[in-house]
């Protein structure tokens, strides 16, 4: 049996407040336990600026001050999906985001001091985007 292909394109947000980064637990797929920056994929016909406020949106309450696209950023892996193997392309569009972050409603949305991040624990996306966070703003 051949490896299928699937292509995931998503709009996330980077969002740091007095050194500590908000990330998500993944619940499912390759990377599940491991760490990773919130958003998701996109909607039929949705913006990239629409795709990251709604998952903004769903996972906490907030009130966005600026929403600024940072980087492109994609990665590939091959993983055993319900005993298929799939070649996973993620597409990666991220967003550095200042918020007023008033409640997380998702359980998996926690703050992380950024000096103390185990690179071990994160997704590929968020290990690119972590580092380039702190070549453009030293953390």
């Amino acid at each position: 049996m051949g490896m299928t292909k699937q292509t995931n394109i998503g709009a996330y947000g980077l969002i740091e407040n007095n050194g500590k980064v908000l990330l998500t637990i993944h619940k499912n797929g390759p990377y599940k336990g491991l760490l990773d920056l919130p958003g998701g994929n996109f909607l039929h016909g949705e913006t990239a600026r629409e795709c990251v406020t709604r998952e903004m949106e769903k996972e906490s309450e907030l009130n966005i001050n600026e929403l600024k696209l940072f980087d492109v950023l994609t990665d590939r892996i091959s993983w055993n999906n319900n005993n298929i193997l799939e070649d996973l392309h993620q597409i990666c569009i991220l967003f550095n985001i200042i918020a007023d972050i008033k409640n997380l409603k998702d359980s998996n949305l926690k703050w992380f001091d950024l000096k103390n991040i185990n690179y071990n624990d994160l997704t590929p996306i968020a290990i690119k985007a972590l580092d380039n966070y702190k070549i453009v703003s030293p953390v």
